[in-house]
């Protein structure tokens, strides 16, 4: 979990990065959390529910409980499946 944050945080954290680095908060907070909540938009499209699959799995990998919450309607066609 440490080494995985480390090398999240220097990717991140870089110079010539396009990114804004993360605030050192933010860091200790998801380190020091046991649940993380993670909240999609309402009306989720592909890229809000995949982007929620997507850090699960990280955070998961992480050792932390992780649930994802989204407020409907789930009507667009490329959710319909799932």
């Amino acid at each position: 979990m440490k080494l995985q944050l480390s090398i999240l945080r220097n990717m991140i954290m870089e110079e010539n990065t396009i990114y804004t680095p993360f605030p050192t908060q933010l860091i200790d907070a998801l380190k020091a959390a046991e649940d993380i909540a993670v909240f999609g938009h309402s009306s989720p499209d592909g890229d809000c529910i995949f982007s929620q699959l997507a850090c699960r799995e990280i955070f998961s990998a992480m050792g932390k409980n992780v649930t994802l919450f989204n407020q409907g309607p789930f009507t667009r066609n490329e959710i319909r499946q799932f």
